[in-house]
């Protein structure tokens, strides 16, 4: 038997067969992959693009949702009290500028005014008065002084008359005292001579007519010397009263400003009389409550025969020059300032955009002027971005646009 020599096989490299069946797997997940990159491509290069047009879009403007449109709401008070009678507006009722409101009671307010007319009327004939007597004090006052100066001439002149007078009945007495004295002396010689029969009882008479004759000469004498006297007397008391007079009359500057004065008091009174009657006068137009412009009147309180106080609320009015207060971030208002263009969108006029304009700036963060402002001292601060309030105004504000205060409205203010 043959003996068989078994050699080892050497195995011979094969590739393997490629599964048909695997190749269109491995392709998809391929295909798959780049679409995944080209949709991340895609995405991150939209989201590029969307960045770059937000920064193009919003590129020197800034915007906010926290807007709103105002007024300068003012309470309608009467300025002086009374009942009403007259109420010409209803509620949320449109008026214009100078249209009545409500009437008050005026009878107690005209009767102040016609008492003032009268007070007014007394104190200007005061004046006529006071300026009357300051003329005739001026013109009494010097021409006084110069009368009694005058005066006191006279009554010295006829002081120094009487003096005289004096002296000449005072000769004419010891004349007609030697005369009787003489008559006297003849008279006893006749008396003698009748006795002894030497003359005759005539001659006696006569001679006894010619001493009687001599004594009343005497007493004639004596009485013209005591009406001398008595003129003398009569003419010392009027230089006397004569020199008083004088001496009243002098202080002539004081006269006058004593009636300057009385004169000035009296046009005082006037002016006084004249302020009580223009006050009365503007109480009486306080009783007509107007509206002070155009607007609506809101919150009417006042009724008829209702009876107010003075200062007491009746209404609210808002007028129709509305602006928009927009509270910007602080980061947003670095470069803003009062006449950069704004654009507004109100809620109430969705579809509807106005064009207005940067009136101004707070000069202070909305929380720096509330009731409890915050302080950054303490040591819990957390710091928060601050709004500031612009005042935005409107630019030709369409008439079909009827604007209340408090709507809401987006702001956007184009910095450059």
């Amino acid at each position: 038997m043959t003996a068989t020599t078994t050699e080892p096989i050497t195995p011979i490299a094969v590739d393997a067969p490629v599964s048909k069946a695997a190749d269109p797997a491995a392709s998809a997940k391929q295909r798959s992959t780049r679409k995944a990159f080209i949709a991340l491509a895609l995405v991150i290069g939209l989201m590029l693009v969307g960045v770059l047009v937000y920064v193009l879009v919003t590129r020197g403007k800034v915007s906010t949702d926290n807007a709103t449109v105002q007024a300068d709401v003012v309470p309608i008070a009467t300025r002086v009290g009374g009942t009403v009678l007259h109420v010409f507006v209803d509620e949320n009722q449109r008026v214009t500028a100078g249209q009545p409101l409500l009437d008050l009671d005026g009878a107690e307010y005209s009767a102040r005014v016609q008492q003032a007319e009268g007070e007014l009327a007394q104190a200007e004939a005061q004046q006529q008065e006071a300026e009357a007597q300051e003329l005739i004090m001026k013109a009494s006052s010097k021409g006084g002084f110069t009368s009694a100066r005058a005066q006191v001439v006279e009554s010295s002149a006829r002081a120094a008359g009487a003096k005289a007078g004096i002296v000449v009945g005072q000769a004419g007495l010891n004349s007609a005292q030697a005369v009787a004295r003489h008559a006297d002396t003849e008279f006893g010689r006749s008396q003698s001579l009748l006795a002894e029969e030497v003359i005759s009882q005539q001659q006696f008479e006569n001679t006894k007519l010619v001493a009687d004759s001599a004594h009343a000469a005497v007493k004639q004498a004596q009485a013209k010397l005591m009406a001398a006297d008595d003129t003398k007397r009569a003419a010392s008391q009027g230089i006397t009263e004569a020199q008083g007079r004088l001496a009243q009359s002098r202080p002539v500057d004081a006269f006058i400003a004593a009636a300057n004065g009385a004169t000035a008091l009296a046009r005082g009174k006037v002016v006084a009389a004249q302020g009580s009657l223009d006050l009365a006068r503007l109480q009486l137009t306080y009783t007509h409550v107007a509206a002070p412009a155009a607007g609506r009147v809101s919150g009417l309180t006042a009724r008829l025969a209702q009876t107010l106080s003075a200062g007491q609320p009746v209404a609210q009015f808002v007028p129709d020059l509305a602006y928009v207060t927009a509270d910007f971030k602080e980061t947003q208002t670095g470069d803003m300032h009062a006449g950069q263009r704004a654009k507004i969108w109100i809620d109430a006029y969705p579809h509807r955009s106005f064009e207005g304009r940067v009136e101004s700036l707070s000069a202070g963060t909305g929380a720096v002027f509330s009731l409890l402002p915050p302080d950054n001292a303490t040591g819990n601060f957390v710091k928060v971005v601050q709004r500031v309030p612009v005042r935005i105004a409107f630019i030709h504000l369409p008439s079909d646009i009827e604007l209340r205060s408090g709507l809401s409205a987006d702001v956007t203010v184009y910095l450059k």
